[in-house]
């Protein structure tokens, strides 16, 4: 049986495949102090990674003694801004190829029935892309959601 901690664990790995992605974490991650946090998220001299959060959570039973679990993942990317770097580019590219990885693994590895929802809607979508300061020090920020779906 398919459990949280198995879809989130195939979803920080299917983000790790993608090369110079930076540091990804399976949870927000916080620290007591700025320095700390700082460092949790440095990754070749500049902020670079992501962190995956659980964001709700549908559960259907369309049929007698079966379920339907539908989890709703954001998954939320920093990168230091670098305008010499074109940091922007680089950000979006990764951001593509992270859609690109699960876009090719719409189960998972096996670990889910599908990534794909009734309506189509496949796979990641990129639902925030903007600029804050992280950490103080201004980053590109992304949000991408995902639905993973899988039977009780």
């Amino acid at each position: 049986m398919t459990t949280l901690a198995d879809i989130r664990t195939a979803i920080v790995s299917k983000i790790e495949t993608v090369p110079n992605v930076g540091k990804v974490y399976s949870y927000q991650r916080f620290a007591k102090n700025e320095k700390d946090f700082k460092a949790l998220y440095m990754s070749n001299n500049r902020i670079l990674g992501w962190n995956v959060s659980r964001s709700g959570k549908r559960e259907q039973s369309p049929y007698m003694g079966r379920t339907i679990i539908t989890n709703v993942w954001d998954i939320r990317g920093f990168m230091s801004l670098d305008d010499a770097d074109e940091t922007e580019l680089l950000f979006d590219n990764s951001i593509e190829e992270i859609c690109d990885a699960f876009r090719n693994d719409i189960s998972l590895g096996g670990v889910v029935q599908t990534v794909i929802l009734d309506d189509g809607t496949a796979a990641l979508q990129l639902t925030e892309s903007n600029h804050v300061l992280f950490c103080g020090v201004l980053c590109h920020t992304a949000t991408l959601k995902l639905n993973t779906i899988h039977y009780l």
